[in-house]
């Protein structure tokens, strides 16, 4: 790969806050083992089950589970897509402006609040906590995206891009939480979810709602892992937990389709879904292949989201997170959570921290005692 400085120092800038010479040298020098180790493990390891991000989406749709679907979809394929899509007897809307999507935390906005957004920071007037002023970063492109509504009743369709557009004329007012709830209703999510995903202030990073779910969870139910959103996941909504009885009870029947139609992608897909991750961001994301049995918080492996859905946007990002964490878990074997650390050790040697500690979501366990608090 030929990186492009530009982009590295862009991707390195928004990652340390600023970043000198030397240390981009070092991401891109392949000629010392451990960066060479590094990057080999970063572009070569790919998991792809063979399923798209949002089919668990689409066989709910089929199973009649959701009434209707959300999805962003790049703006130049929409008009044959959705002619495609019609033809299967399903009806379709769009919301009337380009959206753009925040890879890193999950906001999304469309082209009039992005400006409005970066005109209030060039102005200066805004407060740190003020909404619209999220990490607005103009070199980031709008990369041209729709959001559209696919289902089987035209006027739930209408209704629900109804309420997006009032959801973005009274962001961050006391009608948000009726309206959020009114969408979330249409759209089929269980009550409870909708209910903890509204009863949050100013919800413009999914850290807020996974963070709140995390706690709020016994157990950790690999059909709920929604994580990472760019990758298969079984519902399309944050869980009020993830031990949610009415979400499990939904992923369930999708599962249970995969077992007929995709045996061995879903044996595939469980086996990731299943491994215990930090959380920091969309992004960045620490996925730990387990070790021995019983060995607590032991890995033998680790991956990170760009394994698994290999998005081109984020790649540099990506690197740079990679190439921080990694070389601190290449030479560790488990990893412990303080309150304000994630530290790594080789066996009982301490070789490093690899940052602020992250939200623990050790799929397919039980919460540990020592996170029930966290």
């Amino acid at each position: 790969m030929k990186f492009l400085p530009s982009k590295l120092q862009a991707a390195a800038n928004l990652y340390w806050g600023h970043v000198d010479n030397s240390t981009l040298a070092a991401m891109t020098n392949l000629n010392d083992p451990t960066t060479y180790k590094l990057y080999r493990k970063f572009a070569n390891t790919r998991h792809d089950v063979g399923l798209g991000a949002n089919d668990g989406e689409w066989t709910a749709l089929q199973l009649g589970l959701k009434p209707l679907i959300r999805e962003i979809v790049p703006a130049a394929r929409w008009e044959s897509t959705r002619k495609q899509i019609e033809t299967t007897g399903l009806f379709t809307a769009s919301y009337p402006l380009t959206i753009s999507e925040d890879w890193l935390d999950g906001y999304t906005c469309d082209s009039d609040a992005r400006t409005h957004r970066e005109n209030r920071v060039n102005q200066g007037d805004h407060k740190p906590e003020d909404p619209y002023v999220f990490r607005v970063d103009s070199r980031v492109p709008e990369n041209q995206r729709l959001l559209t509504y696919i289902g089987w009743d035209r006027d739930r369709l209408h209704q629900a891009v109804e309420l997006d557009q009032q959801l973005l004329a009274y962001a961050y007012t006391t009608m948000e939480r009726e309206l959020m709830t009114k969408l979330g209703n249409l759209l089929g999510y269980p009550s409870c979810c909708v209910q903890a995903y509204v009863s949050l202030d100013r919800i413009y990073r999914n850290h807020s709602i996974i963070g709140q779910s995390t706690r709020a969870s016994d157990h950790f139910e690999p059909l709920l892992n929604n994580l990472s959103l760019t990758f298969f996941h079984y519902i399309g909504w944050f869980p009020c937990r993830y031990d949610c009885p009415e979400s499990f009870v939904y992923a369930q029947q999708i599962d249970t389709k995969l077992a007929q139609t995709h045996t061995s992608s879903r044996t595939i897909l469980l086996n990731i879904l299943s491994l215990t991750r930090l959380y920091w961001d969309d992004r960045r994301q620490v996925l730990f292949v387990n070790g021995a049995p019983g060995s607590e918080n032991t890995y033998t492996d680790f991956l990170t989201p760009f394994a698994l859905d290999r998005n081109v946007d984020s790649a540099y990002f990506d690197w740079v997170f990679f190439y921080d964490v990694g070389k601190t878990l290449l030479e560790g074997n488990r990893w412990e959570i303080t309150e304000q650390r994630c530290l790594i050790y080789n066996d009982e040697q301490l070789v490093g921290d690899i940052g602020p500690a992250p939200l623990v979501l050790e799929f397919g366990k039980k919460k540990s005692e020592t996170l029930k608090n966290t």
